[in-house]
Parts: C-alpha cells; structure tokens; sequence
C-alpha cells in the first residue's frame, strides 16, 4: 500500500512539473515567409528566446475567452518587456491585435 502511496505521488507531480502557466506580454508577427528558426512550418507558431523547439503552447485572451494551441518553432521577441510573438494565425483566432497581455500553458 505505501508504495502504491509514493508511486501515486510521483506521478502526480511529475505531471505538474511539466506544465507551466503564466501571464506575459505578448506581440504578434508574421511568419508567412515560411522562415522560422527551427525551419518548421506550421500553422499555429509562437516564439520564444529560450523554450526548445517544439513545445506546445496553449494560449488564452483574457479579454475574449479564446484560445489555440501552438508550437514554438521560432525565436524572439527582441523587444524589452515582451516573453512571446504569436504568429498571425494565432493571433487571428484570438481576436488580437498590437501588444497585450495573453495567458500561456507551456507543456514540455
């Protein structure tokens, strides 16, 4: 019973050290040149300095209730202040336009 106990914990936790939620400041850009840093296309792109390749991100404005999942697939921003650029797929279907706040649920 008390391994079933930890094993149950572990797995639990385990699950929520892979999902990350936060509140940033977002920009959009365009990405219909096809040019990413990764080279992949796709049509939901965010960027982001650090996050690998490849990782989803499940994005939310507040102000509308709407959301998209997207993967990272390109770099930037490279403006102080801002964590992330969403493509302008994403930023479409979120009812976005400039620069805002958005939420992100980061799955590694």
């Amino acid at each position: 019973m008390r391994i079933l106990t930890i094993l149950a914990l572990f797995l639990s936790t385990s699950a929520y050290a892979n999902h990350i939620n936060t509140s940033s400041t977002a920009s959009w850009y365009n990405d219909r040149s096809g040019r990413t840093a990764s080279g992949m296309r796709t049509t939901y792109g965010v960027a982001h300095k650090t996050l690998p390749f490849g990782t989803k991100v499940h994005i939310t404005n507040p102000h509308n209730g709407k959301s998209v999942t997207a993967v990272v697939t390109d770099r930037g921003p490279f403006v102080k202040g801002r964590s992330f650029d969403i493509n302008q797929n994403c930023k479409s279907s979120l009812g976005f336009s400039g620069v805002g706040r958005l939420l992100f649920s980061i799955f590694h």
